[in-house]
């Protein structure tokens, strides 16, 4: 049975440890946040317009529109708020190299920022140019936070033994707090992206037993790695379950909905599943034009076409 109780008063303070409240009679309330699965409250317009922006895809516009709602917002926990989704609008448009540095300045000024889960970390195999490779190279050494997201970009690149030796360390660690817990639990995952064509059932098993001691907005990047552990072990349906929750759970994370949807076209396609691959596949490319995946996917489909025709010309 779980009891639940709502609370009215002004939020004061609503950070990753605690909700501070004053209640209409005066009285000050602390309420863990943990505790709290809904805050109901009013938005500027202009925050109100740049959220319209965002989940209409138009990431560019709604960085822009979130810029303009910072200075009218007078309540701090907001401004926050509204700093995460422009972290999420620079990954979205893969401006990493923005992304990472507005999440860093983000974190150095609350440590106790309900906001961890927006953390620019790399979940994928995809290729990291120069531009970010020098960003991760230069904060490799930093605090633990800092040396997780080098890490993970820096997995995709030359620095690949370096990123592993610095995640190996991270892992180790025996965690002081929760945001400690939660680097730790990530640095352990990323690991695995190392080791998918190695891992067993048995791993399997072990994987989603620690996907579920996570938090739930923590999950969606660990879910794309066990999602390829699915399908090279050859549980396709499994494999595209477990990714076709990234999109359904987190349409925020939009390259990391893109990715799962391309895997998932993928052990779709190799179970024979045609027809729900085609479905997945215009899911991907109507909706996440902008996104490496995507794109990688319609001049696949372009060239396969040109081919075709010219099959069709007379010899």
């Amino acid at each position: 049975i779980v009891s639940r109780s709502r609370y009215i008063g002004k939020i004061e303070e609503y950070n990753a440890i605690k909700l501070t409240l004053v209640n209409p009679a005066g009285k000050k309330l602390e309420i863990d946040s943990r505790r709290i699965s809904h805050v109901q409250t009013e938005f500027s317009s202009l925050k109100l317009k740049a959220d319209r922006l965002f989940k209409e895809k138009k990431f560019g516009v709604a960085f822009e529109q979130y810029e303009k709602a910072i200075p009218n917002e007078k309540r701090e926990w907001i401004r926050r708020e509204i700093i995460s989704k422009q972290i999420l609008c620079l990954s979205a448009q893969q401006k990493t190299v923005s992304a990472i540095s507005l999440f860093l300045a983000h974190f150095s000024s609350y440590p106790n920022t309900r906001f961890l889960h927006v953390a620019p970390l790399n979940w994928d195999s995809i290729d990291v140019d120069v531009e970010i490779q020098n960003k991760c190279g230069s904060i490799l050494s930093g605090n633990p936070l800092e040396q997780l997201i080098a890490s993970s970009w820096l997995l995709s690149g030359p620095q690949k033994t370096v990123a592993i030796k610095k995640l190996e360390k991270l892992a180790s660690i025996e965690a002081q707090n929760e945001i400690q817990r939660r680097v730790v639990h990530w640095a352990t995952m990323q690991l695995w992206r190392t080791r998918i064509d190695q891992s067993t059932k048995e791993d399997l098993d072990s994987w989603k037993a620690e996907i579920q001691k996570l938090l739930n907005e923590d999950r969606v990047g660990p879910i794309i790695v066990l999602g390829k552990l699915l399908t090279r072990l050859e549980q396709y349906d499994a494999a595209a379950i477990e990714l076709m929750k990234i999109p359904i759970r987190y349409p925020d994370r939009y390259l990391e909905c893109a990715s799962a949807l391309d895997l998932a076209v993928e052990a779709l396609t190799r179970n024979g599943k045609s027809k729900e691959a085609q479905l997945v596949l215009q899911e991907l490319t109507n909706r996440y034009t902008t996104t490496t995946r995507a794109r990688n996917r319609q001049n696949r489909a372009v060239g396969n076409q040109k081919k075709i025709n010219n099959d069709k010309r007379p010899k």
